[in-house]
């Protein structure tokens, strides 16, 4: 009897470390799964004032065009903020069919052309 006794609580005994072993393990991996950290980012908006000026432009320049005729304009485009800001500007030349003519007076067929040309100042970079 004493040896059935033995058996039992031997069996009991590995029930329960069994129990154990595998109680730890769900613990362990559960507690893996619910670890968490938290991280605070701290953003800083800067100012950036934009303007944009024609000191020489005088509007009259613009009346009346005719072709060859020269147009000066010095567009500036200023930041007045406290960051430093990268800065674009879009010249649209307007398109139009037209007819030309030649020195002798013949003149071309009608055809899509700009209606202005253009040329970037020193210190600015035309992007395409």
């Amino acid at each position: 009897m004493t040896n059935i006794r033995e058996k039992i609580s031997g069996r009991k005994n590995l029930i329960i470390a069994g129990a154990l072993i595998a109680l730890m393990a769900i613990s362990s991996t559960f507690a893996y799964f619910v670890d968490r950290d938290q991280v605070t980012n701290h953003f800083t908006v800067g100012y950036i004032e934009i303007s944009v000026s024609e000191p020489n432009w005088n509007p009259s320049d613009g009346a009346d065009v005719t072709p060859n005729k020269v147009v000066k304009k010095d567009p500036k485009i200023t930041n007045d903020g406290a960051n430093d800001a990268f800065v674009f500007m879009s010249v649209k030349v307007p398109k139009a069919n037209v007819k030309t003519a030649n020195a002798d007076g013949t003149l071309n067929a009608a055809a899509n052309q700009d209606l202005f040309t253009y040329s970037v100042n020193t210190g600015w970079k035309l992007i395409k």
